[in-house]
């Protein structure tokens, strides 16, 4: 909880970062996730339907809405008038979830402000009825005012989904750098992802005095998600826990931090992902200031991974400032990081652009609120704010991009993800001799993305018995675990903390 103090302090920064540029930006680009959505799996929440499972929910729809009215009083000379699609534009993922999300917002900048049905005053409506045979048609259109062309204003804004940008797929629900998948392996089996799931055996034993069994990370990842959906949408969590309990935080923390730690936690992890994004922004900034570009506002909605991509890579949040965070909540302290907030429903990125009568500059806002990311400055040039990009993503390029991480095949990868699955299980259940045939059958299949074998165990804790010592596992239990649920547990890699 932040202190009085620092409370008028981070108010502060926010006034001073506005009174830097009062002036409309020549470009907004607002990267958002889906609002609030079902599980996606009814392991830990039986009661939703299969059907429901990942789609938007009715929150998810008001979360969006919401920001979309926000928006519009926001930028009122760019969004206070009608929806103009040389100016405006939409893009989403091709996830359901994604696309409702979109046309929330989008409903919520443009509500009432539909167009007429015509121009021409004296437009005959009867021309606008289909050729549908209903006694009703007519009558409804009789009745309709032709100063709308749908009752409420409404206009229907349908994003565009198109995946492919420059060859490489621009908004990705499940954003994979195959070439990494080592380091994801790494990031999960290593010490600190270990000892996390030591600390929270407490927790993990209340879950299952609960009637919750939690066998590994990826368990607490599909339970943390079904806690977050629940409570979202006002039912009964699982096993009865208290949105305010500790096994609550502790249970959702762990699904945050185990999915930014697998994705993010490696170095070249956090400069490589984020490069065909940033690329796409730098495209669209480079055209306004060179005006080449009509738009003045582009929304792209997608999942959580493509916002933590850039936060990861700007240094704003990582699984070092979450678990930073974490810890100091539980002591009831300040947090050292407070704007390293994990990416939650309806969380907003948004780049503004100010040509500055060709001395560009740019903000960069998470859930509105301006960043110091340019030497502590929350305003940057863009010379400055381009060059923080190249020197934090290690000067990559879209080509190295795609050399270093659409290299190999889906079958290979796909064959990667099995071993490296069963590689997990028997980590965390202590099989020694499983573990080092699981990598070095690895090794054998996948050369390539484990080169070094012997380099790899030891990095990930090449002493299996001392591990196993250190964290007082039963050998025959765990002997007797191994092999079990290995279907879930290919999913971990993917599925931990899936958006």
């Amino acid at each position: 909880m932040l202190h009085f103090g620092s409370l008028i302090a981070f108010l502060l920064l926010i006034s001073l970062s506005l009174a830097q540029n009062s002036s409309s930006p020549d470009l907004v680009i607002e990267l958002f996730r889906h609002g609030a959505r079902a599980p996606l799996h009814t392991t830990y929440a039986p009661d939703w339907y299969d059907y429901q499972l990942g789609e938007l929910t009715t929150i998810g729809m008001r979360e969006h809405y919401l920001i979309g009215r926000a928006l519009a009083d926001q930028y009122p000379d760019i969004l206070g008038q009608n929806y103009n699609l040389s100016k405006i534009y939409l893009r989403s993922s091709v996830l359901a979830r994604s696309i409702d999300s979109a046309a929330s917002q989008m409903y919520g900048v443009y509500e009432g402000h539909g167009p007429a049905l015509n121009s021409n005053s004296s437009y005959p409506s009867s021309r606008a009825e289909p050729p549908f045979i209903s006694s009703d048609i007519q009558q409804i259109n009789q009745n309709l005012s032709n100063s709308q062309a749908i009752p409420g204003g409404y206009i229907p804004i349908a994003p565009n989904t198109t995946t492919d940008e420059g060859g490489v797929t621009l908004l990705e629900p499940t954003q994979v750098c195959f070439n990494l998948a080592n380091n994801i392996l790494e990031n999960v089996l290593g010490d600190e992802a270990i000892q996390l799931w030591e600390d929270l055996a407490p927790t993990r034993q209340a879950l299952q005095n609960a009637g919750l069994s939690v066998n590994n990370p990826y368990d607490l990842g599909t339970l943390g998600d079904a806690l977050v959906c629940d409570y979202y949408d006002g039912r009964t969590l699982p096993g009865n826990i208290d949105p305010n309990s500790e096994v609550y935080l502790n249970v959702t923390f762990a699904r945050n931090w185990y999915f930014t730690q697998a994705l993010w936690g490696a170095e070249q992890q956090r400069q490589l992902l984020s490069v065909p994004l940033f690329n796409y922004i730098f495209k669209y900034f480079d055209a306004k200031a060179a005006g080449t570009t009509d738009f003045q506002f582009m929304f792209l909605s997608t999942a959580e991974t493509n916002l933590i991509d850039l936060l990861a890579t700007l240094n704003i949040l990582t699984a070092d400032c979450l678990m930073d965070n974490y810890k100091a909540q539980l002591a009831g302290q300040d947090v050292p990081h407070p704007n390293c907030n994990y990416t939650e429903f309806a969380a907003s990125i948004i780049l503004e652009f100010y040509n500055n009568s060709g001395s560009p500059t740019v903000i960069f806002k998470y859930n509105n609120v301006p960043m110091p990311v340019c030497s502590g400055q929350t305003e940057c040039s863009y010379d400055e704010f381009k060059n923080l990009v190249n020197q934090s993503t290690n000067g990559y390029t879209p080509d190295d991009y795609k050399d270093d991480c659409l290299g190999r095949s889906l079958p290979e990868l796909q064959a990667f993800l099995e071993k490296a699955g069963a590689a997990f299980e028997a980590k965390y259940n202590g099989d020694k001799t499983g573990l080092e045939n699981i990598l070095e059958d690895i090794n054998e299949d996948g050369e390539g993305v484990i080169e070094d074998i012997s380099e790899f165990v030891d990095n990930v804790g090449s002493d299996i018995s001392e591990h196993i010592e250190n964290i007082g596992s039963d050998i025959s239990q765990g002997i007797e675990n191994v092999g079990e649920d290995i279907e879930n547990v290919i999913e971990t890699i993917d599925n931990i903390g899936n958006n």
